[in-house]
């Protein structure tokens, strides 16, 4: 009977490692960046959307417009997403990534933004 129920502990034991080892699996974060020279493609899940030629259409976006210099244009978007709270954690020639999170406690939303 002990042996049982020691089986049963271990058992439920591994179940529990299993489950906490997948979870940090699924939950990684999305691999932004550039591939190419251009964004990489989303994966396939419904909550990103991409404004790069040849994105599938239901995450196909149009790409945002400026006016002016590209050098003042680039500094306004970092400026942008700075006063709606986000956080800027990559910045390259051209390339930045930023994330946003919010006070729910949800996922944080990531952007790529390419000049």
């Amino acid at each position: 009977m002990i042996l049982k129920l020691l089986a049963l502990l271990l058992f439920l034991g591994l179940l529990v490692i299993a489950a906490l080892a997948w979870f940090s699996w699924s939950s990684r974060e999305p691999a932004l960046g550039l591939q190419d020279g251009r964004l990489k493609p989303c994966p396939g899940t419904p909550n990103c959307v991409c404004s790069e030629p040849g994105t599938p259409g239901p995450q196909r976006v149009d790409p945002l417009g400026f006016h002016g210099d590209a050098d003042a244009a680039w500094k306004r978007v970092k400026r942008a997403i700075e006063a709606m709270g986000g956080r800027i954690v990559e910045e390259r020639p051209g390339y930045l990534h930023a994330i946003f999170t919010s006070r729910f406690g949800s996922s944080p939303d990531r952007v790529g933004s390419l000049a």
